[in-house]
């Protein structure tokens, strides 16, 4: 899977890395990805997707 971020959400992810909790961009998108699974939203999240 591929995915283009918009320009903004991208420099969010480097500010994350920029910071040293993470070390990849792939750990951060992982890392929100774990939280909305959490939250419960990730099927909110897919079903928006596919409308």
């Amino acid at each position: 899977m591929q995915i283009v971020l918009p320009p903004e959400v991208e420099a969010m992810v480097q500010r994350q890395v920029a910071r040293g909790k993470y070390t990849t961009a792939l750990e951060v998108i992982l890392a929100g990805v774990k939280l909305l699974e959490q939250q419960g939203d990730i099927s909110v999240l897919f079903a928006e997707e596919s409308e």
